[in-house]
C-alpha cells in the first residue's frame, strides 16, 4: 500500500513539474524584450521598482549616495 502511495505522489509531482516547465517555456516564448522595452508601461514599472528599491536601501543605510559625485 505504501509503495502504491509513494508511486502516486511521485507521478503527481513529476506531472506537476512537467506542467510547470511547459508553462514557463511558453511564457518565455511569448515574451519579446524588444517589444516590451518599447512600451511606456514597462519603463514606468522599472522606474517605480528602482525608486522603491533605492528608497528602501537608503533608509536601511545600504545605499551610499556619498560615493557618487554631485551632478549640480
Amino acid at each position: 500500500m505504501l509503495d502504491f502511495a509513494f508511486n502516486v505522489i511521485e507521478e503527481y509531482t513529476d506531472e506537476q513539474t512537467r506542467r510547470d516547465e511547459d508553462e514557463e517555456e511558453q511564457k518565455r516564448d511569448e515574451f519579446d524584450p524588444a517589444l516590451a522595452y518599447r512600451q511606456d508601461r514597462t519603463w514606468g514599472n522599472l522606474r517605480r521598482k528602482a525608486l522603491r528599491n533605492y528608497k528602501r536601501e537608503k533608509e536601511d543605510g545600504r545605499f551610499r549616495s556619498d560615493l557618487f559625485p554631485k551632478l549640480s
